[in-house]
């Protein structure tokens, strides 16, 4: 399980009255941290293989700006820069000591994408605290895809991003969509910061439909070609 703060945790479930911690890997710091979501988000094992990805929660940057990023909050409390959030490959073949073997590489940029990374989206030169959101969870289900070579991410405003792990050293990003940015919002939610098209969440079917929900703009139903 991720385990926020205490990064990735293995639990000994044989008795599931008494479940007992197995292992541990802690990733903060160096990652996460500051104005990120969750430090350790999700902690999911690839079927029938020994590794599993960890995950470090970014946030959406509409609920920044440039002044927030600079002076902080509380006080100055998480200003300035902002620690790294990622996907990370785990090694838990000792399960009593889970391992980290690679990282995941940073989502493409598009072409005339309108900034020349995803850290200062729309922030007038600050640097927001990307990172990555959900990712695809088989959960044992027939009716959805589980293929421990592929990881589908939710990767906020750098959109769905799609990677081979077949090799789980070698991490390649094999697609990516990223929505169109939306035109006003849908609910009262304050928006200081940029409205930017950000992916949410992601389930991938058994056929290969991919279904993205983004923050403003709907749901999306995309397929590898």
């Amino acid at each position: 399980m991720g385990y926020f703060g205490a990064g990735g945790i293995i639990l000994d479930i044989s008795d599931p009255c008494y479940p007992k911690k197995k292992g541990q890997i802690k990733i903060q710091p160096p990652f996460a941290g500051k104005f990120c979501g969750a430090r350790s988000h999700t902690f999911l094992p690839l079927t029938g293989r020994n590794f599993a990805v960890l995950t470090n929660e970014g946030e959406r940057f509409a609920f920044f700006n440039k002044e927030k990023l600079e002076n902080g909050a509380d006080g100055g409390k998480h200003r300035g820069a902002q620690p790294m959030n990622n996907l990370h490959m785990i090694d838990i073949s000792d399960p009593s000591d889970p391992t980290l073997v690679a990282e995941f590489p940073y989502p493409e940029v598009p072409e005339g994408f309108p900034w020349k990374n995803f850290n200062v989206a729309g922030m007038d030169g600050a640097q927001g605290p990307f990172g990555p959101h959900n990712i695809h969870e088989p959960m044992g289900k027939s009716w959805l895809e589980d293929n421990p070579d592929r990881i589908y991410c939710c990767y906020f405003h750098a959109g769905m991003r799609v990677y081979d792990v077949s090799d789980p050293y070698y991490i390649k990003e094999i697609a990516y969509f990223i929505p169109p940015n939306p035109e006003h919002t849908y609910f009262d939610v304050p928006i200081p910061g940029p409205m930017l098209g950000t992916t949410e969440d992601c389930v991938v079917d058994d056929r290969g439909y991919i279904y993205v929900d983004t923050f403003h703009d709907g749901m999306y139903i995309l397929k590898l070609k």
